[in-house]
């Protein structure tokens, strides 16, 4: 390799290597926001949605009882299923997305219900693999502030039993594909190792106003919980995926500069030898 392409080569290099330093802190910082947060949140989000499970089935068991005493059980409708990709903005963020589109995109092939996909990266995915279910696309919200957001809130509540898939946070080094109901019935936490029971509460004032407050307050809350996991399952993505370059770009760096020494020694070599041949020349001549 010339000595000039070499140059142009390294400044190039070490401009990426600094672009990778500053995705990374840019990344660390904003997981520094969330982070405890969501793990914190995580297990209460948990047993938020088990018990937010419990009430819908006792507000299910009230409702076709109420549905009996009238004799108009013919009117109960059939449970509306819901599954919802959940796909963070944002790229260079390592393989976590196509791992989290890779069992989404199994589990739906024999779903029946709705689908629905947040996130632009989620919907170019869907596009590309020629999804063939009908879905439907929301933006990834930028907060509760966001129209988007409450939009979408209001839109995925209307809905009985939903499944969410979003990548979860180990640590640093490991992201992995979730699936996660946080609405429906017999719902059980991951961490237990039980079989799914419903628990039955007493209500006050009754169960349908408790339903009522779970559909408006827990269910956004639980939903949110969902959001933020998946951004930080991204942002660790990021930071793995950031430090993987940094170091290729580091092996690349010491690989140039190896080159560059020996276009160096080559050219130190050619000039010796052009010396030498001279002065041949000159005693020749003498």
């Amino acid at each position: 390799m010339q000595t000039k392409k070499l140059i142009i080569e390294v400044d190039f290099t070490k401009t990426l290597q600094d672009l990778t330093q500053v995705y990374k802190e840019a990344a660390v910082m904003r997981m520094q926001k969330i982070r405890e947060k969501v793990l914190q949140s995580r297990s209460f989000a948990e047993e938020l949605a088990v018990l937010f499970g419990d009430v819908n089935a006792s507000y299910k068991e009230s409702l076709f009882q109420k549905l009996k005493k009238s004799k108009q059980l013919s009117f109960v409708q059939k449970r509306k299923k819901l599954a919802v990709l959940i796909a963070p903005e944002g790229k260079l963020s390592g393989d976590i997305l196509a791992k989290v589109f890779q069992k989404f995109s199994q589990e739906i092939k024999q779903f029946s219900g709705s689908i629905l996909v947040v996130g632009k990266l989620g919907k170019q995915l869907v596009e590309e693999h020629n999804v063939r279910q009908k879905c439907t696309f929301f933006d990834f919200p930028n907060s509760q502030t966001d129209p988007t957001y409450s939009q979408l809130i209001t839109t995925i509540a209307q809905y009985d039993e939903i499944t969410l898939y979003h990548g979860q946070f180990v640590n640093l080094m490991q992201q992995v594909p979730h699936a996660s109901q946080i609405k429906g019935e017999n719902i059980v936490p991951k961490t237990s190792q039980k079989p799914a029971t419903i628990t039955h509460y007493l209500y006050e004032p009754h169960v349908d106003a408790v339903m009522e407050y779970f559909e408006k307050q827990i269910f956004a809350t639980v939903f949110q919980q969902r959001l933020q996991e998946s951004q930080l399952a991204q942002l660790g993505a990021r930071i793995k995926a950031m430090e993987n370059a940094s170091s290729n770009i580091s092996d690349r760096l010491r690989d140039l500069h190896r080159y560059k020494k020996i276009n160096r020694q080559l050219h130190e070599n050619k000039k010796q030898l052009e010396r030498l041949t001279g002065v041949a020349l000159v005693e020749g001549m003498v």
